[in-house]
């Protein structure tokens, strides 16, 4: 009965969010793929969001719902219910090559005379997907990072953009999302785009 009812729960969201949805903004339409629309070192990247969030529709993070998605590893997944019945989500695709990086303590942090070792990464990105759960398909939205370095008081290092922010915009056809460096506890959005959704 329980799953009955959240499977009801789920179909009438969906029904109501597909009548209520008003069109993809014309700016948008016609995207063939993630597309740059701000940046940091542009300075527009603060501002372009605030419009872009202004002009998002609100779709509800239904959780997991006890489904796990095969050879996906979330990433603060914020798994948002389209009007089509799939959903955003944001991790790791096993499927993805793994991307070279690396860290080690900040130099300035070390002791003089004390071992710094550098440590070796090798993982997936974190990216944005679109998951099917009729046929289990999985989808990319956004794409394969580039590598930055870093450095922050206590580690410096190379590492891919990870997927930071995302909003569906209106028409839930397009999301917006910000790419940067994620930190122990903070983000640091380097770059702001715009790509569609895969049709269904």
């Amino acid at each position: 009965m329980h799953m009955r009812w959240r499977s009801a729960l789920i179909l009438g969201t969906t029904l109501l969010l597909a009548s209520c949805t008003p069109k993809t903004p014309a700016a948008f339409r016609h995207l063939e793929g993630p597309t740059l629309a701000a940046s940091a070192e542009a300075g527009d990247l603060v501002a372009t969001w605030d419009e872009l969030i202004a002009s998002s529709v609100d779709l509800p993070p239904v959780g997991d719902n006890g489904v796990t998605i095969p050879g996906f590893e979330p990433f603060n997944d914020p798994r948002i219910l389209l009007p089509d019945g799939r959903f955003i989500v944001r991790g790791r695709n096993g499927d993805d090559p793994p991307i070279s990086g690396w860290y080690q303590r900040n130099p300035a942090s070390v002791p003089e005379g004390e071992d710094n070792p550098v440590t070796e990464t090798a993982t997936p990105p974190v990216r944005l997907f679109v998951y099917d759960p009729d046929s289990g398909g999985l989808t990319a939205i956004s794409q394969v990072p580039d590598v930055h370095p870093f450095s922050t008081a206590t580690s410096i290092g190379e590492s891919p953009d990870i997927v930071l922010d995302v909003v569906v915009l209106t028409g839930a056809q397009v999301v917006a999302y910000t790419l940067g460096f994620n930190g122990a506890g903070y983000d640091i959005p380097r770059d702001l785009y715009v790509a569609p959704i895969p049709p269904h």
